[in-house]
């Protein structure tokens, strides 16, 4: 499938912080920890990215700085990308942008959004600024992706062939179950089962499980998705068998089997348009892993080492939130 990037559309916003909304403080001139031709990156803006990705650090956390280098990386990436898509032509329509916004406001409440923007050190205006260029950079990678050769069924099948676990589909049963709290009262239901007393409606009447309107139905599963002790009485039964009275953490459980599937694996017919659709997700990821590399080369990226520490830096955050930014040109 192809990988989620740090610059897919939509913003993802941390909690608020406690206490009452404040206005941001006014942001320091901050020299660029990167150009990118020419084009700075701020280490205020670096760390404001990092506060809002992975919070606000602790005192003395020494995890910030590969973190930094990390999203600086992603930050260049980001930049380089939306400018091609803007030497291509490319825009973002005032409508369009307001419907991002609008997205990344949906569930707020307004105090809420503004504490939440005030603890990531954001304001309205860097989070659009960051929305049109992920939009940008969304659509340009569409641009570029979109016409791709056809996957032929020969394709389909070698990928089918080249993973049969993929789509192999373990052995199930499907099974009833009457639960109550004690053996006393378990003991004169399995009595009435071995007497030809029908398990669906005795389920319905006496057992204590979430089930019980069905019958006691829990549909088919495999081994590993109900508790041990399921597993370990169900597929051991026949079809049509009942259990002994079986203690569990959630009571005394009678089980009947009424079905079981064999292991199979699921055809190529029933799987075809599930391929087809992982190989243009990687094909796609191929184009646009192709095309970085190309205007990441082409680009003249500049990195300022001290800048990237300060912006990393735990013990440069004031108590308040405030922050100072390094000095310099």
């Amino acid at each position: 499938m192809a990988t989620e990037r740090v610059w897919a559309v939509g913003v993802v916003l941390a909690s608020a912080m406690a206490g009452c909304p404040r206005p941001p403080p006014p942001a320091a001139p901050a020299r660029a920890v990167a150009t990118v031709d020419g084009q700075p990156i701020s280490a205020l803006d670096l760390r404001r990215e990092l506060w809002r990705v992975h919070g606000k650090p602790e005192p003395g956390d020494a995890s910030r700085q590969p973190l930094a280098e990390a999203l600086l990386d992603h930050m260049i990436e980001e930049k380089v990308l939306a400018a091609a898509a803007v030497a291509a032509g490319i825009t973002v329509t005032p409508q369009q942008l307001e419907a991002q916004w609008e997205s990344a406001r949906d569930g707020y409440r307004m105090e809420d959004f503004q504490a939440t923007l005030y603890a990531q050190m954001q304001t309205p205006e860097l989070v659009k600024a960051r929305l049109r260029d992920r939009l940008l950079v969304e659509k340009f990678l569409e641009e570029r992706t979109r016409d791709q050769p056809k996957i032929t069924d020969d394709e389909v099948k070698r990928y089918y062939e080249a993973q049969p676990a993929r789509w192999r589909v373990p052995q199930q049963v499907r099974a009833r179950q009457i639960v109550v709290r004690t053996v006393e009262e378990a003991r004169p239901l399995l009595e009435r089962l071995h007497k030809g007393e029908d398990f669906a409606r005795l389920a319905r009447e006496h057992s204590v499980a979430p089930e019980k309107d069905r019958g006691g139905d829990l549909g088919f599963f495999p081994r590993g998705v109900m508790p041990e002790v399921f597993d370990r009485t169900c597929f051991a039964l026949e079809v049509g068998q009942v259990s002994d009275v079986i203690t569990s953490e959630y009571g005394q459980h009678i089980f009947q089997v009424t079905e079981k599937r064999a292991e199979q694996l699921r055809p190529l017919s029933v799987v075809d348009a599930e391929i087809r659709d992982v190989l243009r997700q990687a094909r796609r990821q191929d184009v646009e892993d192709r095309l970085i590399r190309e205007l990441r080369m082409k680009a003249v990226v500049v990195r300022d080492d001290d800048a990237l520490r300060w912006a990393a830096d735990a013990e440069g955050v004031a108590q308040d939130g405030a922050v100072a930014a390094p000095g310099g040109g």
